[in-house]
């Protein structure tokens, strides 16, 4: 019965643990970093990372 109950919340919070990576990795990876600095959407990423953490 656990198991069902923890792959239930695993299915429910991936979706959620992928936007929140994606949106670190366009702050803090060096692929994405220069151009969202250039772009100047850091402040619009670190909108999204937080809004996914709450």
């Amino acid at each position: 019965m656990r198991t069902k109950i923890y792959a239930k919340l695993e299915d429910d919070s991936a979706p959620l643990r992928r936007k929140y990576k994606y949106y670190e990795q366009c702050l803090v990876d060096r692929e994405y970093v220069i151009e969202t600095r250039i772009l100047g959407a850091c402040p619009y990423f670190m909108k999204l990372f937080k809004e996914t953490l709450a």
